[in-house]
């Protein structure tokens, strides 16, 4: 499903699953289990006769949860290539950026500085869902852990990161892409931005002081 960047199937794929969980391609073994797949596995059908129908999970967040461990899969292996093509598929949600932030923070981001200018390397039509998921990965990862130091974050598109507060030291933005980008009134210190586009600037205590902040 992530690799066609899809959220249903068609009913082989979801019979596949199934067997691939059992050990065995033998459905009817099980008896009544080809006919319930869609009751016992959370399962909503949609379209009309039964060679169009197409499954997809009855609540999304099934979905963003599975495709999250899937990820953590490779890396907590720091399979750092296999997470990066996942980056460009498509764009991932809040739950399963959340979900991987949260249960390996240190992979995260050893996987976002060794990604952070390899945009080029994917096909054109990736580079939206790959800059946008590297945003979200190091706006959730700065939250939890309430300071971004020493890091240099390329190429991402973030719909609004807020630094209000989040210690910073030494952090380069370059050709990043904010739709709003909040600043702290304090603790700032070397903020820099280098050729990046911001939609909307927020900056709290506007008499404070932000010398320290170069490169807009």
């Amino acid at each position: 499903m992530a690799e066609q960047g899809e959220r249903e199937v068609p009913l082989e794929y979801l019979q596949l699953a199934v067997q691939y969980a059992l050990g065995s391609t033998d459905l009817d073994s099980r008896r009544g289990l080809a006919n319930r797949l869609s009751v016992l596995c959370g399962i909503t059908v949609s379209g009309g006769s039964a060679a169009d129908r197409r499954f997809a999970f009855q609540h999304e967040l099934f979905y963003d949860v599975f495709l999250a461990d899937v990820i953590l899969r490779d890396l907590t292996q720091e399979k750092f290539e296999s997470v990066f093509s996942s980056l460009g598929r498509t764009q991932w949600r809040i739950a399963t950026v959340s979900r991987i932030v949260q249960l390996a923070p240190d992979q995260t981001k050893r996987l976002l500085e060794s990604v952070r200018s390899r945009a080029d390397d994917l096909p054109v039509e990736r580079h939206t869902p790959f800059r946008s998921n590297i945003g979200s990965l190091w706006d959730v990862l700065s939250r939890r852990a309430g300071k971004l130091y020493g890091s240099e974050i390329v190429g991402a598109k973030f719909e609004k990161l807020d630094l209000t507060n989040i210690e910073t030291d030494s952090t380069r933005f370059e050709r990043c892409e904010f739709q709003t980008l909040l600043l702290p009134p304090t603790g700032v210190r070397a903020l820099q931005f280098n050729n990046c586009t911001v939609g909307t600037l927020w900056v709290n205590n506007a008499g404070a002081s932000l010398s320290r902040i170069t490169g807009f």
